[in-house]
C-alpha cells in the first residue's frame, strides 16, 4: 500500500479509534488478540478492584467509581508518558516504602508478580 492509500485509509478509520499499522500480516493475530480480548481483562479487573472495594467498606457505586477512575487515570498517565509502565509502577513507591516493602501497593505488585495472570 503507498502513502496516498495509507492516508486515506487513516482518513476514513480514524473517528473509529486509534490506528495501528502493522508491516507483516501475521502481527495481524496479535493485534486482534490484544485489542479484541484486552477489554475483556481491564473490565475483569475493574471487577475485581470493586469487590476489594465492596469488601473494604464502600459502596458499590463508590468502589466502581474509584475502580474506573483509577484505570481513566492510569490508562492517560501511560498514554502522555515517555516511563514505560513498569517504571510508573514503581514510580508510586515512596523511599522508605519502597526500601521497608511497606505500603499499600508494595505487598499487592510483589504478590501477583508470580501470579498466572500476568
Amino acid at each position: 500500500m503507498d502513502a496516498a492509500d495509507r492516508a486515506l485509509v487513516g482518513q476514513l478509520l480514524a473517528p473509529t479509534g486509534e490506528l495501528l499499522w502493522v508491516d507483516d500480516e501475521a502481527a495481524l493475530d496479535a493485534v486482534t488478540a490484544m485489542s479484541g480480548s484486552g477489554p475483556a481483562y481491564v473490565f475483569y479487573f475493574i471487577e475485581a478492584m470493586t469487590e476489594a472495594g465492596m469488601e473494604m467498606g464502600l459502596s458499590p457505586d463508590q468502589a466502581q467509581r474509584l475502580a474506573i477512575g483509577t484505570f481513566t487515570g492510569a490508562s492517560a498517565l501511560a498514554h502522555s508518558a515517555t516511563e514505560p509502565p513498569s517504571v510508573l509502577r514503581d514510580s508510586g513507591r515512596s523511599p522508605i516504602a519502597y526500601s521497608s516493602g511497606t505500603g499499600t501497593h508494595v505487598p499487592g505488585v510483589a504478590g501477583s508478580s508470580g501470579n498466572s495472570w500476568r
